[in-house]
């Protein structure tokens, strides 16, 4: 009969750990007489090591494949049919708040999703290399005459900056700047301002509103610049539309002095 750590191990250097079959002067009540050693079973400390080791990978390994599963799970339920998404007029795939990317955004925890699902859209239309062709009553208009849409890069970016992914938002958010000619109410001070605050650059965050100021209290972009510069600590998930970051003068439409 052989007994457990502490009523029969001996130590046999290099950290050896033999069982014995009996202990004198400690497990005598228990043991029997024989005080051979049982060289049959040993336990040894590496090998104890090693059991432990393996234990600890496949603790740490499971939830890791709980989580991976979990994933799977989640895109699916963020974009049910991507088929029928790509196939969205662009129109209806960017505005359309229960149709589009800004559905799946709604679903909590599907920031990524949207973003990826912008960027494949927005692949797609390049890749055709078509005008983009808005009809907008009755007129249309063409958007971009090869694909390549300036506000598919904002709205990538902006996801991109709500769910934390700084470094990507400010590559796009710099890919939506417009040429001059192009730059209508002040569109590159609104997207220089919200790189500076991704930046935590202050000075051009200000500068940036400053410019924005010209086109009113009304005006939502430069809205928007005012609540980074008021809560600029925060992320940008917060700063963006929290109306504590908003400052009271414009709560209102009045004109700016």
């Amino acid at each position: 009969m052989l007994f457990p750590l502490g009523c029969g191990e001996h130590g046999m250097g290099s950290g050896a750990v033999l069982f014995m079959k009996c202990h004198p002067g400690y497990c005598a009540s228990h043991c029997a007489r024989d005080d051979r050693i049982d060289l049959k079973v040993r336990i040894t400390h590496t090998q104890k090591m090693l059991y432990n080791y393996l234990l600890l990978i496949a603790l740490v390994l499971l939830p890791v494949s709980v989580r991976a599963d979990d994933l799977v799970d989640q895109k699916s339920v963020c974009v049910p049919d991507r088929e029928a998404l790509m196939k969205l007029d662009y129109w209806t795939f960017d505005q359309d708040y229960e149709r589009g990317w800004r559905a799946v955004m709604k679903v909590p925890g599907c920031e990524s999703a949207a973003a990826d699902l912008i960027a494949d859209y927005h692949q797609q239309l390049r890749e055709k290399g078509e005008p983009v062709v808005v009809n907008h009553e009755g007129q249309n208009i063409t958007m971009s005459p090869d694909g390549e849409m300036t506000m598919l890069y904002w709205h990538e970016g902006q996801v991109r900056a709500f769910n934390g992914e700084t470094e990507s938002a400010i590559a796009l958010f710099e890919k939506s700047l417009r040429p001059p000619e192009k730059n209508f109410m002040g569109w590159n001070d609104y997207v220089t301002g919200s790189i500076a605050f991704l930046k935590k650059d202050r000075a051009a965050l200000d500068e940036a509103t400053a410019k924005m100021k010209r086109w009113g209290n009304s005006n939502l972009n430069y809205k928007v610049l005012v609540r980074l510069q008021n809560c600029f600590e925060k992320p940008y998930s917060k700063s963006y539309s929290a109306e504590d970051c908003q400052s009271p003068e414009l709560l209102s439409d009045a004109p700016p002095k």
